[in-house]
C-alpha cells in the first residue's frame, strides 16, 4: 500500500507563494457554489484599530499609539495617520489589552480592559485634552465597539468555559448562534442556516480541520471533537462574511484559536464519570440491562519559558468508555431485541460456524470498550515588539464501535464480529508569523499541515467473508466482517501556505493576500473482496450448514489484490484577493474586494472505454483548469451605541466532500470488477475456494 505525501510538493511551491501578489441585523444576499473541493476559511489573529481626536473633535495627527498585550506584557506601537487613524492587525486575541495614546502638548488617554475578538475588528476611539484646560475637564475612557461585516457571532474563552457541555464538543459553543443547529436525528450532524453539515468549514490555529472527505456527520476529521475545551481560546462562526479572505464554505465558517502561555503560570484539571448507575433501567413494566461507563480527564498547563519573550501552552484530554450496546436476539437481555432472529436461533448459527467454517462470530455484550485522546502544545515567541512567531501540534486519536447492519424495522441482527472498530488518527502542525513593520504595513505567514488516517477495523478480523443467514423466524443474521469493511482505508493529507499583507493608507485599509493548499487522498475502498453469501428463505440456516449459499457477491481489483483497486490523487488550489477597507465615517464601514480560486491536477481516473462508448465523452476529466471568481461587498453602519447594521453581497463556494472526486478514481469500471451469482432454487458449491 502506497501513501502520497504532498510535503515535497509544498515546499517547492512555498516560494512561488512568496513571490505572489500578494443590523437590520445579517441584511444580504449571498450566492454560493459547489465547485471547490478544497478551500480556505481560516483567521487566527486579531484586529484592534480606532481613532485619536482631540477634545473639540478633530483628528489628531501623529499621535502615539501604544497597544498593550498585558498577559505577555507585549507592546504594539503605531502612529496615527493624517486622519488621526490607527489600526494593528495579526494581534494575539484575547486579552486583556490596554490601549493608550498620546501627543506632544496634550494629555494622554487610555483604555482598559479591551478583548480582542476573533474575526471581530475592535475599534477604540481615544480623546485627547489639551494640557491648559486640564482642570477644568474630567477625563474617562471611550467604550469600544466591535465592526463586523456581514453576519457572525464570535465566543471567547470565558464564554466557552460558562457553557454547559455533557459531551465536551465544540458543537455545544457554536450551537449558541441561532443559525446554527444540531440535527439529533442524524448523528448530531451540524446545520449551519439551513445548510447541509458538509458545506460547512472548520479551522483550528488557521489550518483547516473540516471533514475533507465528507463521511463524518460530524464535521470533523476525528472521531470526536479535535480540541479540548480547555484549550479554546477563541471561536467565531460566519455564515455570511462578506470578507475575501475566507472561503471554502457554504452553510457557515468556523474558526478556532487556541490558548497560548503568558507571563504567569496557570492551569486547569477536570475529572468527570458517567455510568449506568447514573441512568434509568426501567420503561414501563420493562426493565433494561446496561453495563456501560465513561471517564474523561484532562488539564492544561501553560505560562513563561522567558519573561516578555517566550511562553508554552499544552493541553490534555482522556476519554475512556464502555459503549453500551443496544441490539441483541429476541429473549435476551438486549435493550432492543431484533424481531425474527430468537437467542435459540442465534446460538445455532454460531454453533454451525464454529464447527463448520472454524469462525467464531462471538457473544453479545452489553458494552465495549471506546477511547480518545487529544493533545496540544503550543509555542510562541515574541521575537520582538512587532514581530511574533507561534508552532503548534495538535494530536486526535479516537476509537468507536459500529454496528453496521442491525436495525429492529428491518429484522436484521449483526453478530459481534460483523461491528467494527472505526478509528481516526489525525495529526496536525502550523507555523506562524505575524509582524507590524511600520505604522501602515502588517503581515501574516502560515504553514499548516494536517494528516489524517482512518481505519475501520472489524472485530472478528478480515480473514473471512460476510455471510447473511435468514432464519425460521423471519429475520436475518449478518455474521464475518461487514462488507464494507473488508478493504477499507483512508489517508487525507492537507499542506497550507498562506501570505496575507495589510496596508493602511489614510481612511482605506488593504488587503492583498496569496495562499496555497495541496491535498493528497488515498482512499482504499473496495468492498466485498473477501465475498459475500447469502442464505435464503426458510432453509437458511440449514443452507448455511450445508455450505450451500444461493447467492455471491464478488468484487476485487483485476489484480485480485485489493490495495490495487485503492483511488490515489492530489489537488492543488491556489487562491489570490485583493480588499479594501474604506471607514468612511467613523461608524460607517464600506468593504469590497475580488478573489480568484484556481485549480490543478495532473492525476486522472484510469480512461474507461465502455464509459466512452456509452456517453460518448472520457472518464476522466477532472477539476484540473477549472476556477472560480468571487466579488464580494459589504458594510457596517453602527447608527448608534445599541443599533448596528450590516450586510453586503457576494459569491462564495466550496465545502464539496472530497469522496464525491474520489469516486472517479476508485469506481472507474476498469481497477475494480463485480460479480454476482443468484440461484434461488440451487446451491453455490466450493465455498472456501470463491
Amino acid at each position: 500500500m502506497t501513501v502520497r505525501r504532498s510535503s515535497a510538493r509544498l515546499a517547492a511551491a512555498i516560494s512561488a507563494v512568496l513571490a505572489a501578489p500578494a443590523t437590520l441585523t445579517g441584511v444580504g444576499i449571498v450566492a454560493g457554489m459547489a465547485l471547490t473541493p478544497v478551500a480556505f476559511a481560516q483567521e487566527t489573529t486579531a484586529q484592534l484599530g480606532g481613532q485619536v481626536n482631540s477634545s473639540d473633535g478633530s483628528p489628531v495627527a501623529g499621535a502615539k499609539v501604544v497597544i498593550l498585550h498585558v498577559p505577555t506584557g507585549t507592546p504594539t506601537t503605531l502612529t496615527t495617520n493624517a486622519n488621526g487613524r490607527f489600526t494593528a492587525a495579526g494581534l494575539r486575541v484575547g486579552g486583556p489589552y490596554k490601549v493608550s495614546a498620546e501627543a506632544e502638548g496634550m494629555q494622554p488617554d487610555a483604555v482598559e480592559n479591551i478583548y480582542a475578538r476573533l474575526g471581530q475588528p475592535v475599534s477604540v476611539p481615544l480623546t485627547l485634552q489639551a494640557t491648559a484646560v486640564l482642570a477644568e475637564i474630567e477625563v474617562t475612557g471611550s467604550a469600544e465597539r466591535e465592526v463586523a461585516v456581514g453576519s457572525s457571532r464570535s465566543y471567547s474563552a470565558a464564554d466557552v468555559s460558562a457553557l454547559a457541555s455533557v459531551s465536551r464538543d465544540i458543537k455545544d459553543v457554536v450551537r449558541v448562534d441561532p443559525k446554527a443547529f444540531i440535527d439529533p436525528t442524524n448523528q448530531d450532524a451540524l446545520e449551519i442556516a439551513g445548510t447541509n453539515n458538509r458545506y460547512n468549514s472548520l479551522s483550528v490555529d488557521g489550518v483547516r480541520q473540516g471533514d475533507d472527505f465528507g463521511l463524518n456527520n460530524n464535521g470533523y476529521p476525528s472521531t470526536r471533537s479535535p480540541v479540548s475545551l480547555d484549550a479554546v481560546e477563541a471561536v467565531s462562526v460566519k455564515t455570511s462574511p462578506f470578507d475575501v479572505k475566507l472561503s471554502g464554505f457554504q452553510g457557515g465558517a468556523i474558526n478556532i484559536v487556541t490558548k497560548s502561555g503568558t507571563n504567569e503560570f496557570h492551569g486547569s484539571a477536570f475529572y468527570y464519570k458517567y455510568d449506568d448507575s447514573m441512568a434509568g433501567d426501567q420503561s414501563g413494566d420493562r426493565t433494561f440491562v446496561f453495563d456501560f461507563e465513561e471517564k474523561t480527564y484532562g488539564g492544561t498547563f501553560g505560562g513563561p519559558i522567558l519573561k516578555d519573550k517566550l511562553f508554552f501552552f499544552l493541553s490534555y484530554e482522556k476519554l475512556e468508555r464502555l459503549a453500551p450496546q443496544s441490539f441483541g436476539p429476541t429473549g435476551s437481555a438486549a435493550p432492543v431485541p431484533i424481531p425474527g432472529v430468537t437467542q435459540a436461533e442465534y446460538d445455532q448459527i454460531r454453533s454451525i460456524a464454529q464447527s463448520v467454517y472454524g469462525y467464531d462470530p462471538g457473544v453479545f455484550a452489553s458494552s465495549l470498550p471506546e477511547d480518545d485522546e487529544k493533545i496540544l502544545a503550543k509555542i510562541d515567541w515574541q521575537i520582538s515588539d512587532n514581530h511574533r512567531a507561534t508552532f503548534a501540534y495538535q494530536s486526535s486519536e479516537g476509537s468507536a464501535i459500529v454496528d453496521p447492519n442491525s436495525s429492529s424495522s428491518g429484522r436484521r441482527l449483526s453478530a459481534p464480529a460483523n461491528n467494527y472498530n472505526r478509528f481516526i488518527d489525525l495529526k496536525q502542525y502550523s507555523l506562524q508569523l505575524n509582524s507590524n513593520w511600520n505604522e501602515w504595513l502588517s503581515t501574516e505567514f502560515l504553514l499548516g499541515r494536517k494528516e489524517t488516517d482512518t481505519f475501520q477495523d472489524p472485530l472478528g478480523g478480515t480473514e473471512f467473508a460476510e455471510m447473511q443467514i435468514t432464519t425460521p423466524s423471519g429475520g436475518t443474521v449478518y455474521l464475518g466482517p461487514d462488507e464494507f469493511r473488508h478493504a477499507n482505508f483512508l489517508t487525507n493529507n492537507l499542506d497550507q501556505a498562506k501570505l496575507r499583507a495589510n496596508m493602511a493608507f489614510g481612511d482605506h485599509t488593504i488587503t492583498l493576500g496569496a495562499e496555497l493548499e495541496q491535498l493528497d487522498v488515498f482512499n482504499l475502498f473496495v468492498p466485498r473482496s473477501k465475498g459475500q453469501y447469502t442464505f435464503t428463505g426458510a432453509s437458511g440456516i440449514t443452507n448455511f450448514q450445508n455450505r450451500a449459499a444461493t447467492g455471491l457477491r464478488y468484487n476485487n481489483a483485476y489484480t485480485n489484490n485489493a490495495d490495487d483497486g485503492a483511488g490515489a490523487f492530489a489537488v492543488d488550489q491556489w487562491a489570490f484577493y485583493v480588499q479594501d477597507a474604506w471607514q468612511l465615517t467613523d461608524t460607517f464601514l464600506l468593504q469590497g474586494g475580488i478573489r480568484y480560486d484556481m485549480w490543478n491536477s495532473s492525476d486522472k481516473p484510469a480512461y474507461n472505454q465502455n464509459f466512452f462508448n456509452r456517453y460518448g465523452f472520457a472518464n476522466t476529466e477532472t477539476l484540473d483548469g477549472q476556477s472560480l471568481f468571487s466579488p464580494r461587498l459589504g458594510f457596517n453602519w453602527q447608527v448608534n451605541e445599541r443599533t448596528n447594521v450590516y450586510g453586503g453581497i457576494g459569491l462564495f463556494g466550496g465545502g464539496t466532500p472530497n469522496v464525491w472526486f474520489s469516486n472517479s478514481f476508485a469506481n472507474d469500471g476498469v481497477t475494480v470488477v463485480e460479480q454476482q451469482y443468484t440461484r434461488p432454487s440451487g446451491a453455490l458449491s466450493a465455498l472456501q475456494d470463491a
